[in-house]
Order: structure tokens, then C-alpha cells, then sequence
């Protein structure tokens, strides 16, 4: 597509899937629909290809529509996976943001000023057990000065060989992903990619290259604390691509492995002691 100067794509394989170029890292899927003769999209896709109905200005227009709206969706899926982490980081993340970059304030006096403060969000209609549903509700911001009680520390960990080893949430994750990999041995990252869908986390995604991350246009160091780096726990597909796991896992996204793992009957013991 990007050598070609295209903004569109079409995979036609096991199912046809439509790509737009947003000038991300990769091209966005932005429409997908299986190859039957009663596939749900199938006359939506001849609606839009038609050599009689066809136009590049209404297609352009949808691809455009349904990439903001899966883009939006990721940020969203990722700003409450880091509420559900750290909610003051999250919170203080983006109020830096838009003090210094949109209304051009002093960084060190932002700094310092949020520094002085405790940001927490909390349901407007707070319920009995809000610990288990903290963002199913519309939220408001509680602020409160910095208090040195810090909140409990999720000190979960979860094995997959019968409790002798234990990991945290996004070590736990690559060790799902490796595992599977070593049943697996002939898959390709592309196939790796729809084991592992970008859904399953959020906007970073669960997969990386490490050559997507070295050329990406985003900041690297950021970047690189979000993936699982060291040279010990850097993966290779089948086909010869090295590539990270993310590390952002809370418990909104993490069900998500969990509900694969269910689906696949692996065995999964998960324990709360520190110790392990």
C-alpha cells in the first residue's frame, strides 16, 4: 500500500478483510467479513466495490469513520487499563499533557504542583462494592492532598506448570505467549497476531516487533517500557521475526487472557502470596 501511495488494502485469504493507511506503524483493519454465501458483510462488500456503486470518496469516507472509531476505542481500552493500575499516574499523565503541551505552562511548576496532589476517580453513584466495579458507572475526580498511604499493590501471580513457577500479570503473558509458541513452532507472527489480537490489550497491543519499535516515530524510551525488552524474554516466530509482549496488564484487560486460557482448558493455578 505505502509503496504503491494507496490508502487502501484488501487481504482476500480464509476471509476478506479491508485495510486504511492512518499513517500509524501499520495500516489500520478497519472492515472484515467471512467468504460464504451468507457472510453478514457480503452485501455491504458489493455495495462498496461494485464497479457500478463504487466511490473512492464514500469509501475513503467509511474507512476513515470506522479507523477513528477503533482507534478511539483502543485509547479508551488503555486509559481505563491504566486507571485500573495506577489511577493518580494515569490521571497526572494526562493533565501533564495538557498543561504543558496545550496551554504551554512551565513543566517543572505542573510537576511539581500535581506531585502535591492525589488523583483518584470514583463512581458518582458509588456502590456497596465499588473495589470489584470501579468504572462501570459515569465517574467524577476526587482530588485530595498526596497522602503517604499508598494503595494495596495487586500482588497476584498466576503459574502454568502446576505452581513451580509464578509470575506477575505481564510476565505472565509472555509466558502464555511462549508456551503456546512451543506447541506451536510453525506459526508465523502474522498467525501469532490472530492468536494474540491487539484487542485482547488495548492500543499497545499484546505483540511487538522489535523492529516496529525501533522505527517507530513515537517515543522510543516510552515505548520501551511498555514491552517486555530484555534479550532473555525477546520471542521468535517461525518465520524469523523477533518480537516483545506487552507489559500492560490490570484486571480489565487481563480478563481477557484468562477467558483464552479458559477457552483453551490450560491449567492455571494463581496464588496471592508474596512469597512465591
Amino acid at each position: 500500500m505505502r509503496l504503491r501511495n494507496i490508502p487502501f488494502g484488501l487481504y482476500i485469504g480464509n476471509e476478506i478483510r479491508l485495510y486504511y493507511d492512518t499513517n500509524d506503524d501499520l495500516p489500520t483493519m478497519v472492515w472484515r467479513t467471512e467468504i460464504t454465501l451468507d457472510a453478514k458483510g457480503g452485501e455491504e462488500f458489493v455495495d462498496y466495490f461494485s464497479h457500478d456503486t463504487f466511490n473512492k470518496k464514500r469509501l475513503e469516507d467509511m474507512c476513515w469513520t470506522k479507523a477513528k472509531e477503533i482507534k478511539t476505542n483502543l485509547i479508551m481500552e488503555d486509559f481505563k487499563h491504566a486507571l485500573a493500575n495506577n489511577q493518580d499516574a494515569a490521571i497526572k499523565h494526562i493533565l501533564k499533557d495538557y498543561f504543558v503541551e496545550k496551554k504551554l505552562c512551565d513543566k517543572d511548576i505542573v510537576n511539581e504542583t500535581l506531585d502535591s496532589l492525589h488523583l483518584g476517580i470514583t463512581p458518582v453513584h458509588q456502590p456497596s462494592n465499588i473495589s470489584e466495579t470501579p468504572f462501570t458507572q459515569s465517574s467524577g475526580i476526587v482530588i485530595s492532598q498526596k497522602s503517604t498511604q499508598k494503595g494495596k499493590r495487586d500482588t497476584t501471580k498466576f503459574s502454568l506448570d502446576g505452581g513451580k513457577n509464578y509470575f506477575g500479570k505481564g510476565k505472565f503473558v509472555r509466558e502464555v505467549v511462549a508456551h503456546f509458541i512451543a506447541q506451536n513452532a510453525s506459526l508465523t507472527y502474522e498467525q501469532l497476531t490472530q492468536v494474540f489480537p491487539n484487542t485482547l490489550q488495548g492500543s499497545y497491543g499484546v505483540l511487538r516487533t522489535l523492529e516496529s519499535i525501533n522505527n517507530s516515530s513515537h517515543n522510543k524510551k516510552d515505548l520501551k517500557t511498555r514491552y517486555l525488552m530484555a534479550d532473555d524474554l525477546i520471542l521468535t516466530s517461525a518465520d524469523g521475526i523477533r518480537f516483545v509482549v506487552c507489559n500492560q496488564w490490570g484486571e480489565y484487560n487481563f480478563a481477557h487472557i484468562l477467558e483464552l486460557l479458559k477457552k483453551w482448558n490450560w491449567n492455571i493455578i494463581q496464588t496471592n502470596d508474596k512469597k512465591e
